[in-house]
């Protein structure tokens, strides 16, 4: 399995306010996992207010990266396990 990941910014139709503040865009990490011609995508965007932090999240996945990719999916529920 192949785990691919990058960051980026997206910029949002219209502002989002909440108590918090007020944003124009998210930063994101979009990810992507490939075994076979099939690829699943996923996102995560930093939220300050939560303490999502995409520093962090980049660094587990550098570090769990080789364990992914040399892991083979059998059954979701196995690969969930794993």
């Amino acid at each position: 399995m192949k785990i691919e990941w990058k960051r980026t910014r997206l910029k949002l139709k219209e502002t989002f306010s909440i108590s918090y503040g007020s944003y124009d865009f998210r930063d994101a990490l979009l990810v992507s996992l490939s075994e076979d011609r099939r690829t699943g995508y996923g996102e995560c965007v930093a939220i300050n207010y939560y303490g999502i932090n995409l520093d962090e999240f980049d660094e587990i996945l550098r570090e769990i990266q080789p364990l992914f990719e040399a892991h083979d999916i059998v059954h979701p529920k196995v690969f969930l396990n794993f």
